[in-house]
């Protein structure tokens, strides 16, 4: 199984975060993008973000789901 780690980036012009996996060679490959919350949405729009952020990290995530039993 390949490893890699995973870079996260903050573009504020775009409003969004992208998610790469980063492998030992140095490659990037684009995991996920996903636009900033609408603060103004019902409920815990941040939670929610944070929430499906996380999620995608941890199942991407051999080794995460290797100690988490999933």
């Amino acid at each position: 199984m390949e490893r890699y780690s995973h870079v996260i980036e903050f573009v504020e012009l775009g409003s969004e975060v992208v998610v790469y996996r980063l492998y030992s060679d140095g490659r990037q490959e684009l995991l996920t993008r996903s636009p900033f919350p609408n603060l103004e949405s019902a409920g815990d729009p941040v939670g929610r973000f944070a929430k499906l952020l996380g999620e995608s990290l941890i199942l991407d995530s051999p080794i995460a789901r290797s100690i988490l039993k999933l």
